[in-house]
């Protein structure tokens, strides 16, 4: 009878163990598929759409990590229920392969946690580069339409003026808008391998807004030119306006004739000197 009920408990024992076993390798198994899994996920490239992707792939595994634990205590429960079954060397066997499993286990979800954050960050710098692309891209295409091809012609000096002050509020919102050009490079230099095509955009939207500068740079060098002009010929009038108002009173009041003879000659050389007789 005592036999039997120790071949039973030794029987149960080994069945024990071989549970306790299957449940490891399982375990192990599973790890390592998931490592693997992980592994394909770390290389953080390519476009917008594919980071998201892969990091709604490495969500998935993260979120997997309660499930996964209860796996995991069911392995160690296994495991402990054998101590009371085994030597101290063997007790010692499997206390080390159930630690081994927690810390590859930790180390796994620690890994995916800092892929998931290097993801975000590289969503974060994603999000950024195309916030400051669609408006830099707007500015451009408003700016575009309101700058026509040649330079508008107006009639009269203040409307030169004005209109040569339309054309430095143009370049001096161009000029403010450089820095937003090189943030925008910056943060495309700053996207992960295979964002070849946003690089390209920066770079073509960098190019519009110098084609931009330079036109509006002529616009307001020619007008600046035109109101020159245009300043110096109203000069040129009102000089000679008060030149002719003046020598006309000079002319009346050199040819009074209710003066002495002797002026009257003096005032006629006078005129004579001056091409007025």
């Amino acid at each position: 009878m005592i036999l039997q009920e120790i071949l039973k408990k030794c029987e149960q024992a080994l069945s024990d163990h071989k549970v306790y076993w299957d449940k490891h390798n399982k375990f192990l198994s599973w790890l390592s598929d998931m490592k693997d899994q992980a592994n394909d996920l770390k290389e953080v490239s390519g476009t917008r759409n594919q980071v998201e992707a892969k990091l709604a792939s490495v969500r998935g595994l993260v979120s997997s990590r309660s499930a996964n634990l209860a796996n995991l205590n069911a392995v160690i429960e296994s495991g402990e229920k054998l101590y009371p079954t085994t030597g101290n060397e063997g007790r010692e066997i499997i206390r080390a392969q159930i630690q081994e499993l927690q810390s590859a286990f930790d180390s796994f979800y620690d890994d995916l946690g800092c892929i998931e954050r290097e993801m975000n960050g590289k969503l974060t710098r994603w999000s950024g580069f195309e916030e400051s692309k669609n408006k830099l891209k707007s500015w451009l295409a408003d700016l575009e339409k309101e700058m026509p091809r040649e330079i508008e012609l107006k009639a009269t000096l203040d409307e030169k003026r004005a209109q040569l002050q339309k054309y430095r509020s143009t370049l001096h919102d161009i000029l403010a808008h450089q820095q937003d050009v090189i943030e925008l490079r910056d943060k495309g230099s700053q996207l992960p391998e295979g964002a070849e095509d946003a690089v390209k955009l920066a770079e073509s939207l960098s190019e519009k807004h110098q084609a931009l500068l330079q036109k509006a740079q002529e616009f307001v060098e020619q007008y600046e030119g035109i109101v020159c002009n245009h300043q110096q010929y109203v000069k040129a009038v009102q000089d000679t306006t008060e030149w002719i108002d003046g020598t006309h009173s000079t002319v009346i009041m050199w040819s009074d004739e209710n003066q002495e003879r002797i002026n009257l000659h003096a005032n006629l050389e006078k005129l004579k000197v001056h091409n007025l007789y």
